[in-house]
């Protein structure tokens, strides 16, 4: 008798290849402008703390879930509590970026997407690339 192959359903794939994306992504985002200590700046409010007790907040989701510009390193109190504190996320990403590419960034967030199964495997090994560029100091923040 044949035993069968237990095959996970699409949808589950997805959401896992999304987690594994997302973890690399949020830890990549937290080390880039960590000191040597681990310490970064809540890019909202300044508040700096150990880059494991920081989020990587988002300016806007979706389709931007996996943009560099768009996630940046925010304390727990202004990403989860303050909603991404969004008057300062803009005002930091004005004074970093300018308004022109700002407003490109808020023109691709209303672009409506669903990351698919092919799109995830190719983005999770650049992910992870990034990660070990970081960690090993030979990334170079834009």
């Amino acid at each position: 008798m044949e035993e069968k192959k237990k095959t996970i359903p699409k949808a589950k794939r997805i959401k896992m290849l999304k987690d594994k994306c997302w973890e690399a992504m949020s830890l990549f985002t937290r080390l880039k402008n960590a000191d040597a200590q681990g310490i970064v700046a809540c890019v909202t409010c300044g508040a700096r703390k150990h880059y494991t007790k920081m989020n990587a907040g988002h300016f806007q989701h979706n389709v931007l879930d996996f943009d560099e510009m768009n996630i940046n390193c925010q304390c727990v109190r202004c990403n989860k509590w303050l909603h991404g504190n969004l008057t300062s996320y803009t005002m930091y990403l004005l004074l970093l970026h300018g308004k022109e590419k700002i407003d490109d960034l808020l023109k691709r967030s209303l672009v409506k997407h669903k990351y698919t199964e092919e799109e995830l495997t190719i983005l999770l090994p650049i992910l992870q690339e990034k990660l070990e560029k970081v960690k090993k100091g030979e990334y170079t923040v834009i």
